[in-house]
Order: C-alpha cells, then sequence, then structure tokens
C-alpha cells in the first residue's frame, strides 16, 4: 500500500488504521486491499468471491456502496491529515449507482475528489471489473470533517 501524505507520523498513523481495517475489519470483510491512499486518490482492489454475493448469485449492491464508503473515507481522512488537521472525517452521504453485475473477478475502485473544505468533502468513486474494464458501480460520498472538540 503506497501512502500519498509529506508528514511521516501522519502517513505512519493513516497506514496503521488501514492494514488494522484490512486485517481485522470491514475491509477485511470486502476483501478490499488499498493499494494506493492520497489526499488527491484512492486506488483499491477487491477479490470478488461468493461471500460477497446477494441470492441471484452476484455480489450484493450493499458491497458496492461499502466500497465506496471505504474508498472516500481513507482520501477524506488522507487529506485532512495532509492538512495537518487532528480532524476524522465521516461520511453522512452515500449515493451509489448499480451498472451492471459481476460474479466473479476482481474490482477496482479509484476513488476522487470533487470539493474538500473546511467542513466538508465530496467523493466520486469509480468501480470497475479488472478483467475487462468495464464501470460496474459509481458513487458519491459526502463527508463531514468532525473536528476534535466535537468528538466527545
Amino acid at each position: 500500500m503506497r501512502i500519498e501524505i509529506a508528514d511521516g507520523r501522519g502517513r505512519e498513523r493513516l497506514s496503521s488504521l488501514l492494514a488494522k481495517s484490512m486485517a481485522h475489519g470491514f475491509d477485511e470483510k470486502l476483501n478490499l486491499t488499498y493499494l494506493e491512499v492520497g489526499p488527491s486518490l484512492v486506488r483499491a482492489k477487491v477479490a470478488v468471491d461468493d461471500t460477497l454475493h446477494q441470492p441471484a448469485g452476484i455480489v450484493h449492491g450493499g458491497v458496492m456502496a461499502s466500497i465506496v464508503e471505504a474508498v472516500g473515507s481513507a482520501g477524506g481522512y488522507a487529506w485532512l491529515i495532509d492538512q495537518g488537521k487532528e480532524d476524522v472525517f465521516v461520511g453522512t452521504s452515500n449515493t451509489t449507482d448499480f451498472l451492471k453485475s459481476v460474479a466473479c473477478g476482481a474490482l477496482e475502485a479509484v476513488g476522487e475528489p470533487i470539493h474538500q473544505g473546511e467542513r466538508s468533502q465530496l467523493w466520486r468513486i469509480e468501480i470497475k471489473q479488472v478483467e475487462t474494464g468495464l464501470v460496474i458501480s459509481v458513487g458519491m460520498l459526502r463527508g463531514q470533517n468532525i473536528p476534535p472538540r466535537s468528538r466527545r
């Protein structure tokens, strides 16, 4: 995993949080691996298997929405760390469109910010099937930057 943050301590903090989530958190349940995380770009890969399927044998839509949330949140938090802030980024709205179904293989998600401001951020995430290059899903994650004094 490549972390694109100038501050060494911030890079270590983000790397530790993401590694923990990939090993024992929700990202592990999604089979999600971060390839690159920075304040202006996040890339992740998901290995599709039957644990991600809905009853019809295709990837569950909630998985796609969760990928959008994970990738956008990682980028939002990376931006805050890169800005030298102690804030955390929390999703407030997730809109995910499902364009094609997929049952196997690998997915790649790429997230880029549309807006990064003092109080909020908006990220656009595109999910493609690696084998075909086809766009499977597109999502938008809006989130709020929560300062330390508000997290009591």
